[in-house]
């Protein structure tokens, strides 16, 4: 009998902690609408084009995957603003290849880079979230724009869930 109180003591213990760990989750996120625009630099050259449609279709799935309504902006003009309808803006500022010699002789000279500039645009085109993350990886380019990706998902949940209870300007 002790141990099975013990057995369900801890079952709840554990229950309640990972509730904890996972922390707040947001409510209903069909409601919301993000329009995603990853370019590149103006002056960049092709291949850096190249990794922003990348991940913004990475991106578009991620949001999915969370039951976000989402869609492929091509232009900030053409996305129209609305209630929790927001406009995640992201501009890749820097993407370094690395180098094949580097991969061949096994050295750090093959990572790659990506820094990027993000920011959440309100319904009133106003920066709601605003910010700058990059990351690097071994030698694949897509793990690199995944860990992006991802870093920037994170923020526009945590934003969206901070103005859903009511902490965050709308």
């Amino acid at each position: 009998m002790k141990t099975l109180c013990d057995a369900v003591v801890l079952s709840v213990l554990s229950l309640v902690a990972g509730c904890a760990f996972f922390g707040p989750s947001l409510h209903a996120p069909e409601q919301y609408t993000i329009g995603v625009l990853i370019q590149g630099k103006e002056s960049a050259a092709q291949a850096m084009q190249s990794v922003a449609d990348w991940m913004t279709r990475d991106m578009v799935k991620r949001l999915q995957g969370r039951k976000l309504k989402t869609e492929a902006v091509a232009a900030r003009d053409k996305f129209s603003a609305g209630p929790d309808k927001y406009l995640l803006a992201v501009k890749v500022l820097n993407w370094n290849t690395g180098g094949v010699a580097g991969t061949r002789a096994g050295y750090g000279a093959a990572a790659v880079s990506v820094d990027v500039h993000y920011e959440l645009l309100g319904q009133d085109g106003k920066p709601v979230l605003a910010g700058d993350t990059g990351a690097g990886a071994g030698s694949d380019w897509t793990d690199c724009a995944a860990d992006v990706d991802a870093a920037l998902l994170d923020a526009v949940l945590d934003k969206l869930i901070e103005r859903q209870q009511g902490t965050g300007a709308r």
